[in-house]
C-alpha cells in the first residue's frame, strides 16, 4: 500500500482535531526544532527536509481559518486513508519482526556426538520446555544425552512435520538385509526412543505423530499376512523411559491385552518384561474379564484345577 498523497496535518503536528491556535503554534515550534534540516545528521538531511516541509504546510493550512475550514471539509476521507496506511504499516512491522525472530535467531541442539542448528522460533513455539531452555542456554545451546539419530529425527520433524525412521542407522541396516520383520522391529525400537525424547521436551504433537507412525508400522503385513508387534525389548524401553500414565504405555498394554497369545510369554518372561508393564497388563485383562464374568458356580469348575483328573 502506497503512502497517501494528501497529508494528515493534524497527525503531522500531533494535535487534536479541535486544537486551538495557541496549541497549533506550540506544537509547530516544538516539532520544527526537532526536524529542522540544520539539526539532523547529514545522512538524514533528505528525510528531515521532507518532514520539515510537511510541518510548514500543516501549520500554514491549519493556522488560517479559511484554509482550515476548507481542509476540514475533506479531512474525514484523508484521515481514513492514513488510518488504513498506519494499520498496514503495523502489520508489515509485526511480520518483519516475526520473520527476523525465526530467521536470525539460531540455537544449537547437542546430541551425543553431533550438533544441530535450529531456528529458535520453531522450537519455542512447540513447547514450554524449549522456551525455558532458550533463556537458560541461549549461548551454549541445549544438550541431550540421546542418540544422534533421535535428535536428527526430531529436527527433521520440526521442519517437515513427518517422522522419518530412515534417519536411524539401525533401520537402514535392517533395510539392507531385506528382512521385513527385522525392519519393523528396528522401527519399533527407534520410535520408542523418539517418543521418550518427545516426552522429555514436552512436545505433544511430536509424541502423537510417533504414536501414529508406530501404529502404522505394526499394521504392516509380512509375506504370510501377519503383523509384527513391539517385543519385550521395546516395551521395557518404553516403561523405563516414560512416566506412569504415559499414552504409549497404555498403547502397549492395549495391544498385548487384545492380541497376545501364550507364546508371547515364554518361560521366565518376567526377566524380559518390565514389572510395571506386567502389572498393567494383568489389570487390563482382568478389567475385560470382569465386564464378562463367568456364569455358574465356581465349585463346578473345581476339577479344572485338580492334580488328579478323571481320565474318563
Amino acid at each position: 500500500m502506497k503512502e497517501p498523497v494528501d497529508q494528515d496535518h493534524y497527525r503531522v503536528l500531533d494535535v487534536a482535531y479541535n486544537a486551538t491556535g495557541a496549541q497549533l503554534k506550540k506544537a509547530y515550534h516544538a516539532a520544527a526544532k526537532k526536524h529542522h534540516p540544520d539539526r539532523v545528521t547529514p545522512t538524514r538531511t533528505a528525510k528531515g527536509t521532507v518532514a520539515f516541509q510537511h510541518l510548514q504546510a500543516a501549520y500554514e493550512t491549519l493556522s488560517g481559518s479559511a484554509s482550515r475550514k476548507a481542509y476540514n471539509s475533506r479531512y474525514p476521507a484523508i484521515k481514513a486513508q492514513w488510518d488504513e496506511w498506519e494499520r498496514h504499516q503495523k502489520t508489515r512491522m509485526a511480520k518483519r519482526q516475526r520473520r527476523t525472530r525465526f530467521t536470525e535467531e539460531i540455537i544449537v541442539l547437542h546430541s551425543q556426538n553431533e550438533e544441530f542448528k535450529v531456528h529458535l522460533h520453531f522450537l519455542t513455539a512447540r513447547s514450554a520446555f524449549f522456551r525455558v531452555q532458550a533463556e537458560i542456554a541461549r549461548r551454549n545451546g541445549i544438550g541431550f544425552p540421546d542418540d544422534d539419530d533421535v535428535v536428527a529425527a526430531y529436527v527433521h520433524f520440526v521442519y517437515h512435520s513427518e517422522i522419518l525412521t530412515e534417519l536411524s542407522e539401525a533401520v537402514l541396516a535392517a533395510t539392507e538385509e531385506s528382512d521385513g520383520s527385522t525392519i519393523v522391529k528396528a522401527e519399533h525400537e527407534f520410535l520408542a526412543k523418539l517418543y521418550i525424547f518427545g516426552e522429555k521436551v514436552k512436545d505433544d504433537a511430536f509424541c502423537d505423530q510417533v504414536i501414529t507412525t508406530l501404529a502404522a508400522s505394526i499394521d504392516k503385513r509380512d509375506a504370510k499376512g501377519g503383523r509384527t508387534f513391539p517385543n519385550c525389548k521395546v516395551v521395557k524401553a518404553i516403561y523405563e523411559g516414560t512416566t506412569p500414565g504415559s499414552a504409549i504405555r497404555q498403547m502397549m498394554v492395549d495391544i498385548y491385552a487384545e492380541n497376545s497369545g501364550q507364546h508371547w510369554f515364554p518361560h521366565r518372561a518376567y526377566d524380559y518384561f518390565h514389572p510395571e508393564f506386567s502389572y498393567d497388563l494383568v489389570r487390563e485383562i482382568l478389567l475385560h474379564k470382569t465386564q464378562c464374568p463367568p456364569k455358574g458356580r465356581i465349585v463346578d469348575l473345581a476339577p479344572r484345577w485338580h492334580k488328579q483328573r478323571d481320565s474318563k
